[in-house]
This record gives structure tokens, C-alpha cells and sequence, in this order.
């Protein structure tokens, strides 16, 4: 017989802001995430709202900043990112949008 694990999900990041820094021309991408056992976190990127996101960076388990230095004026990005736990699970994807003027 064959026991399972409960699925239980894991917790979405509280919060993710986007900051548009112009004088160094780029996003700084700041989360909280509050969840123990946490292996590493997956970043997507789009370079417009409705584009599919696409890998753009994994950061380890400390991390809860990075920045977007490839960046142009007048586009608009889309970001998401998640947690991958030790034991393999995932959580939601958070995502934020934001325009360079």
C-alpha cells in the first residue's frame, strides 16, 4: 500500500513592488516571502504586458531583491516570481506589470 503526502500549498510572496530607478535605467523588483524551507526563487519577464513570460533569473533562498538592468524607454514589463521548496513544491506565481517611460 502506498501512502501519499497531504498536498498542502505553500504560500504565495506577500508582496512584490516594481521600482523604475532612471537615474541607473533600472527595475528593482522587491519581495517579501515569509515561508521556512524555501530552496530557491524563479523569476519570469516579459517585455510587454500580454507576452508570455519567459526564465529570466533564479536567485537562492536569501534573496528578496534583484534588478532588471536590460531595460528600454516607452516599453512596458511584466514580472512573476515563486517560490521552489525543498521538497520539490512550488508556490503561486505573483506577478507585477510596470511601464518605463
Amino acid at each position: 500500500m502506498k501512502w501519499f503526502r497531504p498536498y498542502i500549498p505553500k504560500p504565495n510572496s506577500d508582496t512584490l513592488l516594481a521600482q523604475l530607478d532612471s537615474i541607473f535605467k533600472q527595475v528593482k523588483l522587491e519581495w517579501n516571502y515569509g515561508a521556512t524551507n524555501v530552496a530557491e526563487f524563479q523569476c519570469l519577464k516579459a517585455e510587454t504586458a500580454r507576452a508570455s513570460l519567459s526564465s529570466w533569473k533564479i536567485v537562492d533562498y536569501l534573496a528578496r531583491l534583484i534588478y532588471d538592468e536590460k531595460i528600454a524607454t516607452g516599453k512596458t514589463y511584466r514580472y512573476a516570481i515563486r517560490a521552489l521548496f525543498n521538497d520539490g513544491s512550488v508556490s503561486n506565481w505573483k506577478e507585477i506589470v510596470g511601464s518605463v517611460p
